[in-house]
C-alpha cells in the first residue's frame, strides 16, 4: 500500500513494495523529477541485454588476441566511455556546477544553506536527461545524502 507524505526537505516521499515504482515529486524550488530510473524487464535481460553482453566480451576477447593487459585496458576504456556517455566528462561537470553554484547564489537549492567549497553535489532531476543546466540543482552532501536515503538508494 502507498503511503505519502511531506518530509522536513519539503519532497513528497513515497513507499510502496514494487521497485520499479516511477513517483514524480516537485522539491521546493518546484522543478519534476522522477525517484526510479528505467529499468531493464526480465524479458529485455533475456532477449536484448545478455546477448549484447556477449557480443561485446566476445569482441573484446577478439580484439586482445589473449593478451590480457590489452583485454583490461580496453575494459576500461569502455567503461570510462560508457559513463562519460551518461554523465558527460569530468570537466564539463565542474563547469556545470560552477554555473549552478552562480545561480543559485552559492546556496544549496534544497534547504538553502551556504554551499561548501567542496563535496557539493548536482542532483539531477531525471538521470536520462543527464547534467544539463535545466536538469540540475547543486545541493549540500547532508541533502543529497537525504534525499538518496529516500529514493531508495545507500
Amino acid at each position: 500500500m502507498f503511503e505519502r507524505f511531506y518530509n522536513k526537505l519539503g519532497l513528497l516521499t513515497a513507499t510502496c513494495g514494487l521497485s520499479a515504482l516511477q513517483l514524480s515529486c516537485r522539491p521546493l524550488g518546484g522543478a519534476k523529477y522522477t525517484l526510479a530510473n528505467r529499468r531493464l524487464t526480465e524479458e529485455e535481460i533475456k532477449k536484448l541485454f545478455t546477448p549484447l553482453f556477449s557480443e561485446v566480451r566476445k569482441r573484446l576477447t577478439a580484439l586482445s588476441r589473449g593478451k590480457k593487459d590489452l583485454r583490461w585496458a580496453l575494459q576500461r576504456k569502455l567503461l570510462k566511455e560508457l559513463i562519460y556517455d551518461e554523465r558527460g566528462k569530468p570537466m564539463y561537470r565542474r563547469k556545470l556546477k560552477e554555473q549552478k553554484r552562480l545561480e543559485q547564489n552559492n546556496k544549496c537549492a534544497v534547504c538553502g544553506s551556504k554551499l561548501p567549497t567542496k563535496y557539493s553535489v548536482l542532483d539531477r532531476f531525471k538521470a536520462m536527461k543527464g547534467y544539463t543546466i535545466k536538469n540540475t540543482r547543486l545541493i549540500c552532501q547532508s541533502c543529497d545524502t537525504t534525499i538518496q536515503q529516500q529514493r531508495g538508494y545507500k
